[in-house]
């Protein structure tokens, strides 16, 4: 008989990287539908690109904290 713990921790781990991996694809893909005028570097969308792919784990967390730095940087705009 599976314990209730046991499908809990099943679902935990079943789950977490679904959830992640959404997140992850949302936030790329608002960097991708962002203008490249918005970026103060010439460089700076493929440098996300870049990191988004090379820093799976972190990057949709720092594109997350640098949009609402700029946001905040704008006015809130």
């Amino acid at each position: 008989m599976i314990s209730t713990a046991e499908v809990l921790v099943t679902l935990f781990f079943l789950l977490v990287p679904v959830v992640w991996a959404a997140f992850w694809v949302i936030q790329f893909v608002q960097l991708m539908l962002l203008e490249d005028e918005l970026f103060a570097g010439r460089y700076d969308k493929p440098l996300w690109v870049a990191a988004f792919l090379v820093l799976a784990p972190l990057a949709p967390f720092a594109f997350l904290v640098w949009k609402g730095a700029r946001s905040a940087g704008r006015g809130g705009s």
